[in-house]
Order: structure tokens, then C-alpha cells, then sequence
């Protein structure tokens, strides 16, 4: 259980000034938070597939042939107002 002295030490390190009332209602409020905190550690996970499945693994989809339209990219080139060789300039976005 949380007293006072401890709600006050989380305000100062937080830079909150709280009214008496508001530190009432802060110690109800963390104290709730962390009995629902201690049912979780309570919670049986033994049974649980592992949740890190498929984070080891690239997602990304492969590329068998890139999908390169020379006339359309030339057309587009060509139409560009600004450019150096085959790279579009464009004004800065800063």
C-alpha cells in the first residue's frame, strides 16, 4: 500500500504539485493499477504458443522480377522540368 509520503515523492520526481485531495485520488488510483499488475503476474501463461513466432523471420515479400517499365520510366523522365540525367531534381521539402 502506498502512503503519502511516497505519492508525494512520485509528484516531486514527476514536478507535480498536488492538492490533498488530488493525492488522495492519485494513491486510490496507483493502488488499483498495481493489484491489476499483481493479477497478471498471477496469470497462468504455462499453456500460451510462444508470441515471438514469425519476429526471427523476414516478412518482406521477394521480388522475382522488378516490375521496370523502361517507356514509362523514359516518358516520365521526359516530361520532368528538372532533371540530371535519369534522377528527377525536385525543389526542397525544407
Amino acid at each position: 500500500m502506498l502512503d503519502k509520503k511516497e505519492i508525494n515523492h512520485l509528484a516531486d520526481l514527476a514536478r507535480l504539485s498536488l492538492t490533498d485531495a488530488e493525492n488522495e485520488s492519485l494513491q486510490k488510483d496507483l493502488e488499483e493499477i498495481l493489484n491489476y499488475v499483481n493479477q497478471l503476474t498471477e496469470a497462468k501463461i504455462d499453456n500460451l504458443p510462444d508470441a515471438s513466432v514469425g519476429l526471427s523471420q523476414n516478412q518482406v515479400r521477394k521480388d522475382n522480377e522488378p516490375l521496370v517499365n523502361e517507356e514509362l520510366a523514359d516518358a516520365i523522365i521526359e516530361r520532368f522540368p528538372q532533371k540530371d540525367r535519369r534522377s528527377l531534381k525536385i525543389p526542397p521539402v525544407f
